[in-house]
């Protein structure tokens, strides 16, 4: 069916794959057949989203920043185009891509992101620019810290943590 409810059932149905029956392959894959209607709505761009999420656990990054480029493209609404870029951004951070990083950040800045995700924009292009300017090494550090902790590897990131710290 090509209802709004079956939109939001096909995407429900995803999340229950990945979360309840821990299969992100079966998920991703519903996500991503969701992310092809041509409809633009909410569960379009929300499994979008969830699919970028996955590519990051997975460490693929620039997959992950292509799902957000293709909500930003086709979003239902300005807010989640803005959210769209601001994830790309961070993707690109805990990637370590942070020439790609500081562009997006820029471009979201040019934009809408004025109302919607202003503050996490700033705060990251912040970050992004006094660590290159300090010590990339360090910024690089960081990056991968927060990235084991998204990839939900809570010891590994604990360790780069610590380390990061001493």
């Amino acid at each position: 069916p090509a209802s709004a409810a079956a939109a939001e059932a096909r995407f429900r149905l995803a999340h229950l794959l990945q979360t309840v029956q821990n299969d992100e392959d079966a998920a991703l894959k519903e996500y991503m057949s969701r992310a092809r209607s041509r409809r633009r709505t909410v569960w379009r761009d929300r499994a979008l989203f969830e699919a970028a999420e996955i590519h990051l656990r997975r460490n693929e990054i620039d997959r992950a920043v292509a799902a957000c480029r293709a909500v930003s493209s086709r979003a239902h609404d300005e807010a989640a185009s803005d959210e769209a870029n601001f994830r790309a951004a961070e993707y690109h951070f805990l990637g370590g891509q942070f020439q790609d990083a500081r562009s997006t950040l820029d471009r979201a800045l040019a934009g809408s992101a004025k109302r919607f995700f202003l503050n996490d924009v700033l705060e990251l292009s912040l970050l992004v620019e006094a660590g290159e300017k300090e010590d990339p090494a360090v910024l690089q550090a960081f990056a991968n810290a927060r990235k084991l902790t998204r990839q939900g590897q809570s010891g590994a990131a604990l360790e780069a943590f610590t380390l990061f710290l001493s």
